[in-house]
């Protein structure tokens, strides 16, 4: 790497380390982090371009991988690199949540904690957020992975952890990837049959809200509940 390459690497990290990451520009934020995966590379070039095709370090981080591979001088190694430091912000965002107490009030106070972690996600997730008495978060459990299939969703399963938990209510979460927020049947039906569950055990169901990018719909305030 050139001399100037070198200093100039050199003053970029004494600007974050006095600065943070706010003083950085889009391209300099990328520039920085993919000079830590290719230590002997001048990545200036590449950042500005990747901020020149999908214009913000956020959507950079949620391309998806096989758009990265294909990307110009990116490589498997630091495409690869951008898709695990964006499933290492959803993977501390989620701890952290699970490890803090945060009160429920609305559908716009819980769907915070799920936009940035389901938002970008290529597969469908589908989860069970628990509340106590004062509608804090007991503790969020994720009960399938991939397309969803309401018929393996048992409804056992959720209200056996509410009870364990002492539940008084729950929220029940899932994520559109295709960005289509409208509720299938198959989410109507499953919400009016947890609902009847709910009811007989004294247990609330909140609310049913899917996410879809960075964007809601709440079954609830669509009279679904």
């Amino acid at each position: 790497m050139p001399t100037e390459s070198r200093g100039h690497k050199k003053r970029l990290r004494k600007k974050f380390r006095e600065n943070g990451i706010d003083a950085l520009h889009d391209y300099e934020i990328l520039e920085f982090y993919l000079g830590l995966i290719n230590v002997r590379k001048d990545t200036k070039d590449l950042a500005k371009k990747l901020i020149a095709e999908y214009e913000t370090v956020s959507n950079v981080l949620d391309a998806k991988i096989d758009k990265l591979l294909d990307f110009k001088g990116l490589g498997s190694r630091t495409a690869t690199a951008l898709k695990f430091s964006k499933e290492l912000i959803t993977y501390y965002l989620r701890e952290n949540i699970e490890n803090q107490t945060y009160t429920v009030n609305s559908p716009e106070s819980a769907i915070q904690h799920f936009v940035s972690y389901y938002g970008s996600h290529e597969y469908e997730e589908f989860c069970v957020m628990y509340l106590d008495g004062k509608n804090n978060i007991q503790n969020i459990i994720n009960y399938q992975k991939g397309s969803i299939n309401y018929s393996q969703v048992y409804p056992k399963k959720i209200i056996k952890k509410a009870i364990e938990n002492n539940s008084v209510s729950i929220v029940l979460v899932h994520n559109h990837p295709s960005g289509n927020l409208q509720p299938s049947q198959a989410d109507i039906n499953f919400t009016h049959k947890m609902e009847n569950i709910c009811q007989m055990l004294d247990i609330t169901l909140l609310d049913h809200l899917i996410i879809a990018q960075k964007d809601y719909f709440s079954l609830k305030e669509h009279g679904h509940l």
